[in-house]
C-alpha cells in the first residue's frame, strides 16, 4: 500500500514537473518567435519610412499590413487540422524549423536591400506563425490544469507583449546601428530563429487529439461549417469576433501610432517604437492582472470592464494638442484595458469547445483575427486618402466604436442563461 501511494505520489510530482517545464519551453519559444516577428516587421516599416516618399508610405505600409495578415487567412484553417491530427509538439518543431529557413532568406534580402524580397520574407514569416499558433494556443489546455488555464494565458500573453516591446526596440536599435537592412540584422533574426528551436525541444509531449482527422486543402466549406457550430453557442460566438475585433484595433493603432509619431509629433523610428511599445506594456500587464484576477476562472466582467476603459482612452487620445508623455500614458492605458478585454476571451475559446474540435475552433478565430488585421490596413488607407481623416479622427471613431461593443458585451455579461 505504501508504495503503491509512493508510486502515485512520484507520478504527480514528475506530472507537475512535467506541465512545468513543457510550459516555460513553450513561453521561451513563443517569446522568441514574437520577437523576432515583430523586430523584423519594424525593420521593413522603418525602411518604408524613412526611404519612401510621402506618396509612396501609405501604399507599401497597406501591402506590408496585407501580406502579414494574408497567410492567417489562407493557412489558420489547416493548421488547425494538422494541430488535431498530429501532435501539437511536433508541430511547434517543425515550424520552428522553417523559421530558420525563412530568416537565413531575410539574411540574403538585408543584405542586398531587396526591399519587395523582405516583404516577401514577410509573406512566409507570417506562414510560418499561422501554422505555429493553433499548436500553441491548443498545447495550454492539454499541458495545464484548468484552474491554470487563464493563468497561463495571462502569463503567455505577458511574455508575448513583452517580446513584442522588446523586439520594436531592438528593431530601432539595430535601425539606427546599422541600417534597417542590414546583414547583422539577418545574422541577428537566424541566430534568434535557432534558440527558439533549441526551446522548443523541452514542449511536452502530448498525443495527437484526433488522429483520423482528415485535411483538406480547401478549407471554406469546413470552416463555414465550423463557423456555424460556433454560432450555436453564443458565448463562444461572442469571444470570437470579440477577439477579431481586437486585432483589428491593435493593427489600425499600430499603423495610426507610426504615422502619428512621425507626422504630428515628429518623432525619430526610436521614439515612435517607444509609443507603441508603451501600448504592449499596457497589453502585458492588463493580461497578467486579467490572468491573476480570474482566480482560476473565466471572469466576464473583466471583458465588460476593458472594453469601457478602452473607449475612454481612445477619446483621451483624442484630446486637442497632447504632450509626447500624455500620448504615452494613454496608449499604456490604452493597453491594460485591452489586456483586461481580451483574456477571458481566449479562455472561453480554448475551454468551451469540446476536445476533438478544439483546433479547429482555435484556427477558425485564427483565420477572423486576421481577417481583422487584413482589413484595418485598408480601412486606414480609406480614412487617411479618401475621406481625408487625420489619425485624431481616427482615434476618435475607434472610442465611438467601442461604445457599441460595449453595449453588447454588457448583453453577455448579464446573460447568465448563456453561460
Amino acid at each position: 500500500m505504501d508504495e503503491t501511494k509512493t508510486e502515485t505520489g512520484s507520478e504527480q510530482a514528475s506530472g507537475i514537473r512535467d506541465w512545468r517545464r513543457g510550459f516555460w519551453s513553450l513561453f521561451v519559444t513563443q517569446f522568441q518567435g514574437a520577437f523576432s516577428d515583430n523586430a523584423y516587421k519594424f525593420l521593413v516599416m522603418f525602411l518604408i519610412l524613412d526611404e519612401m516618399s510621402e506618396a509612396e508610405k501609405l501604399q507599401y505600409l497597406l501591402v506590408t499590413g496585407a501580406v502579414f495578415a494574408l497567410p492567417f487567412i489562407v493557412f489558420s484553417t489547416v493548421a488547425g487540422l494538422l494541430s488535431n491530427r498530429y501532435s501539437k509538439r511536433r508541430l511547434v518543431i517543425a515550424t520552428k524549423v522553417a523559421e530558420v529557413v525563412i530568416m537565413s532568406v531575410a539574411l540574403v534580402a538585408m543584405e542586398g536591400n531587396y526591399i519587395w524580397l523582405m516583404i516577401g520574407v514577410m509573406f512566409l514569416m507570417s506562414t510560418q506563425s499561422a501554422f505555429f499558433g493553433p499548436a500553441k494556443y491548443g498545447l495550454l489546455p492539454e499541458m495545464l490544469p484548468r484552474a491554470r488555464l487563464s493563468w497561463g494565458n495571462g502569463v503567455l500573453s505577458l511574455g508575448t507583449f513583452v517580446a513584442i516591446i522588446l523586439g520594436m526596440l531592438a528593431a530601432g536599435f539595430l535601425a539606427k546601428r546599422y541600417g534597417a537592412a542590414s546583414w547583422e540584422c539577418g545574422l541577428a533574426l537566424v541566430l534568434l530563429a535557432l534558440t527558439g528551436l533549441t526551446a522548443s525541444q523541452g514542449v511536452v509531449r502530448v498525443p495527437a487529439a484526433n488522429p483520423q482527422q482528415q485535411i483538406r486543402w480547401n478549407y471554406f466549406p469546413d470552416f463555414c461549417r465550423q463557423l456555424r457550430s460556433i454560432g450555436q453557442d453564443r458565448v463562444l460566438l461572442y469571444a470570437v469576433f470579440g477577439n477579431a475585433y481586437f486585432w483589428f484595433l491593435g493593427a489600425l493603432m499600430q499603423f495610426a501610432i507610426l504615422v502619428y509619431g512621425d507626422e504630428a509629433l515628429e518623432l525619430t523610428e526610436a521614439k515612435i517604437s517607444f509609443l507603441v511599445g508603451g501600448m504592449a506594456i499596457g497589453i502585458g500587464l492588463g493580461s497578467l492582472s486579467a490572468g491573476y484576477l480570474s482566480r482560476g476562472r473565466i471572469e466576464y466582467r473583466l471583458i465588460l470592464a476593458g472594453s469601457v476603459g478602452m473607449s475612454v482612452c481612445f477619446f483621451l487620445l483624442a484630446w486637442p494638442a497632447p504632450s509626447v508623455g500624455q500620448v504615452l500614458g494613454n496608449l499604456i492605458g490604452l493597453g491594460f484595458c485591452a489586456g483586461c478585454y481580451i483574456v477571458p476571451q481566449m479562455a472561453i475559446i480554448q475551454s468551451r469547445p469540446d476536445a476533438r474540435e478544439k483546433g479547429s475552433v482555435i484556427a477558425v478565430n485564427a483565420v477572423l483575427a486576421f481577417v481583422g488585421v487584413f482589413f484595418s490596413s485598408i480601412v486606414y488607407y480609406g480614412c487617411k486618402e479618401w475621406l481625408g481623416w487625420d489619425d485624431v479622427e481616427i482615434f476618435l471613431a475607434c472610442g465611438i466604436t467601442m461604445i457599441t461593443v460595449s453595449g453588447l458585451i454588457y448583453r453577455l455579461v448579464f446573460s447568465r442563461k448563456e453561460r
